[in-house]
Formats: structure tokens, sequence, C-alpha cells
């Protein structure tokens, strides 16, 4: 093995290695950026139905004035 392909070698260990930790950090915190959205996303489901459970003078139909 000339100079090249020890250095290539080494190299690919010490990323290889990174790439685990990365790993270990990056995965639970992808998941719990996840569940952090879901429950966002229940909170702001729940609040959109009770805006439209409410009436609105819009909503009540008017008879005219004869």
């Amino acid at each position: 093995m000339d100079y090249i392909q020890t250095l290539e070698k080494e190299m690919d260990k010490i990323i290889g290695e990174a790439a685990k930790q990365l790993k270990k950090v990056v995965k639970p915190a992808i998941v719990q950026s996840f569940k952090n959205g879901i429950e966002v996303g229940k909170g702001r489901k729940v609040g959109k139905q009770a805006g439209q459970n409410r009436k609105t003078p819009a909503d009540e139909s008017v008879k005219p004035k004869a």
C-alpha cells in the first residue's frame, strides 16, 4: 500500500466513526422535532374546529322587512 491509499483508509475510518456519532445525535433530534410538529398540529386542528363552531351574524338568515 502506498501513502495515498493508507491516508484514504485512515480518513474513511475517521469519517465513518464521525458519521456514527452524528447519527446517534441527529436521529433522536429529528424524531423529537417530528413529535413536536404533531403536537403543534393537534393544537391547531382543535383551534380551527372551535372557531368553525361559532356562529357569526353572516351565518344567520335575515328576513327582509316589507
